[in-house]
């Protein structure tokens, strides 16, 4: 079977092949936001030495109130497994940027806490991220696509707008 879209298994129903257009947008996204992640982590390595990962990792945990998620969650908002939180929270703590503490309320959870100076790193940073979203990504859409797509997103993963 070396056309997926096309092929049938025993007892299951055919599945239509993609258009080319469909073909298209859903390859167009996969390699946009390839791209577009290793330019920014490249720029976010070049002036801090964070991936685009560990900072929306700061970024999480700096808009929380106390600065600090249980890391099972954290590992859920940026989407990578337990062990590779754990992994990245070490490498975060090791530069002083994050603590990692003992859950209060229950000792076989932990917290990842936002240090001061990852709380002053953040800050510091924040605006030249910005800025170099909106170079790669924001500057090529007008105002009314970039509304658009906006809602898009909404509707697509979800959430209020």
């Amino acid at each position: 079977m070396t056309e997926l879209a096309s092929s049938t298994r025993e007892g299951a129903l055919p599945v239509a092949a993609l258009t080319q257009g469909e073909e298209w947008v859903w390859r167009g996204l996969v390699q946009f936001v390839g791209e577009t992640s290793r330019t920014l982590t490249t720029s976010l390595q070049a002036s801090v030495g964070l991936t685009l990962l560990e900072f929306d990792l700061l970024g999480f945990l700096y808009d929380e109130h106390d600065h600090c998620m249980v890391m099972n969650e954290l590992a859920e908002r940026i989407q990578i497994t337990p062990s590779g939180i754990t992994r990245m929270v070490d490498r975060l703590v090791a530069r002083g940027l994050v603590e990692r503490r003992n859950h209060p309320g229950d000792g076989r959870r932990y917290l990842a806490v936002l240090s001061v100076a990852g709380v002053e790193l953040y800050e510091k940073t924040t605006p030249l991220h910005h800025e170099a979203i909106r170079q790669q990504f924001l500057s090529h859409l007008e105002p009314t696509e970039r509304v658009a797509l906006g809602a898009l997103w909404h509707r697509l993963l979800k959430t209020p707008e």
